[in-house]
């Protein structure tokens, strides 16, 4: 599954060197569009990063990299700095994790930048909870203000509907079976 797939790419990417790109692509890195290199080593960046993350971020130079380390290690962070850092605007990323924990991290990290315009994100996929649950497509389009506006039309067009009928059936039987 995911996980073989994972290790089996890791494992390449160890033995052949430099990013997961090259590591699976014969002819070299692929670079896409929008992709902005991170700041020197040195620079002032927008989001806090410690000394290693720092040193990763500024290392970095595809746009498409492989991020693996022990729990705890600030794995979040780093993609959370990378995505703010080298994404322009109305740019897509996407994130993947084996793990439910990582996805809740990232999605705690991207929920804290998220009241920046065009800085929003949806969590994909069936297990999700706790705050990444918050950001799955279905729960944002049920707090949408516009879509909230609609259930409230179509519950007031309900009651109409209900009370009409009612009103009917009454007026149906007071004709039809006169005491």
């Amino acid at each position: 599954g995911d996980l073989v797939g994972a290790l089996r790419a890791t494992s390449l990417l160890r033995r052949r060197g430099g990013t997961l790109l090259e590591a699976l692509r014969p002819h070299g890195a692929l670079t896409y569009g929008g992709w902005q290199k991170p700041l020197a080593a040195g620079a002032l960046r927008a989001l806090p990063v410690n000394a290693s993350q720092h040193e990763a971020l500024s290392g970095l130079s595809q746009n498409l990299q492989l991020i693996t380390g022990p729990p705890g290690t600030g794995k979040s962070t780093t993609i959370h700095a990378l995505v703010i850092e080298c994404v322009p605007a109305r740019e897509s990323v996407l994130i993947t994790a084996v793990q439910n924990k990582a996805v809740e991290a990232l999605a705690e990290k991207f929920a804290s930048s998220a009241g920046v315009p065009g800085e929003g994100f949806v969590v994909v996929g069936p297990r999700a909870t706790g705050i990444a649950k918050l950001w799955t497509l279905e729960e944002q389009v049920a707090r949408d203000p516009r879509v909230l506006a609609v259930s409230r039309w179509q519950r007031r067009i309900s009651m109409v509907q209900q009370m009409l009928h009612a009103g009917l059936a009454c007026l149906l039987r007071r004709f039809f079976n006169p005491a």
